[in-house]
């Protein structure tokens, strides 16, 4: 059947209507497609920000513990210095103390040295004391005289020294009080002085008119010359031994003995501390 003329607008105006739908269409299409394309690049951004900020958390993190770790090292460091300064100092107070230690050996040695001469030398010496403050007589004649007054001059061959020792009157000491000398004798051997303090005691006392001449009947006092702690340990125990009562106190190769009668045991005092054995 043939077409009119309005059937053919009618088909003209409905291919012009799927036309100007389908540009909707592809228009609705290329929208939702950039619509697409932008949430998904915000999306990106938005991912991408958060990994920026992230990293620069952990590179804010990172820099603060490198901060501290540096201020660590640096206490450290400071810690270092100070104690490689300490060490320092502790060397050379090792050194110095070494210094003196090794002094302190050789005074030590010296002093044990000059301790063992002195003994040697006290070991054979004898005092003669109780003489009068002004001698006609050289000590080495006084020395003579002694042995020959204790019946034993053959051992004048065996003096080695003599020297004379004044003493002055002492307000401290009441025995002495009033000046007098003493003559120290030094002899060849502790054999020599055992055999003249043994003479001594056998002769007992001796005056003054025997060794010095003159007319005074003074008392002359022998003994074993002895060191002065020594003495003055012995001035104590002879104290203590007159107020309890103890009857011999003597003193043998600078050991001191004390006993209270004949029979009992014998006392050694070395020490203050054994002065405790006296009661």
């Amino acid at each position: 059947m043939p077409l009119t003329p309005r059937d053919e607008r009618r088909t003209f105006f409905s291919s012009d209507g799927d036309a100007a739908s389908g540009v909707v269409v592809a228009s609705q299409s290329i929208a939702c497609a950039q619509d697409i394309r932008h949430e998904s690049t915000d999306s990106l951004l938005r991912g991408l920000i958060e990994q920026i900020k992230s990293t620069d958390a952990k590179i804010s993190a990172f820099i603060d513990s490198q901060q501290r770790t540096n201020e660590e090292i640096s206490v450290k460091l400071s810690l270092l210095d100070r104690l490689n300064d300490t060490v320092s100092q502790n060397s050379q107070r090792i050194i110095k103390l070494e210094q003196e230690n090794a002094n302190l050996v050789r005074e030590v040695r010296d002093l044990r040295s000059a301790r063992s001469t002195q003994a040697t030398q006290s070991g054979s010496e004898l005092i003669v004391s109780g003489l009068p403050s002004t001698l006609s007589a050289t000590p080495s004649e006084i020395a003579k005289n002694v042995f020959a007054t204790l019946d034993v001059p053959n051992l004048s061959c065996h003096i080695v020294n003599t020297r004379l020792v004044k003493r002055e009157p002492s307000s401290t000491v009441p025995t002495v009080s009033s000046p007098s000398s003493s003559v120290i004798i030094s002899l060849a051997s502790s054999v020599v002085r055992d055999a003249v303090l043994s003479s001594k005691r056998s002769k007992g006392a001796i005056r003054q008119s025997d060794v010095c001449g003159g007319s005074s009947h003074r008392n002359v006092y022998v003994n074993e010359l002895l060191p002065k702690s020594t003495f003055n340990l012995m001035q104590q125990v002879k104290r203590i031994a007159k107020d309890k009562s103890y009857k011999y106190v003597w003193v043998r190769d600078g050991q001191i003995h004390v006993r209270r009668t004949d029979g009992e045991p014998v006392i050694n005092i070395n020490s203050d501390t054994d002065l405790a054995k006296l009661v």
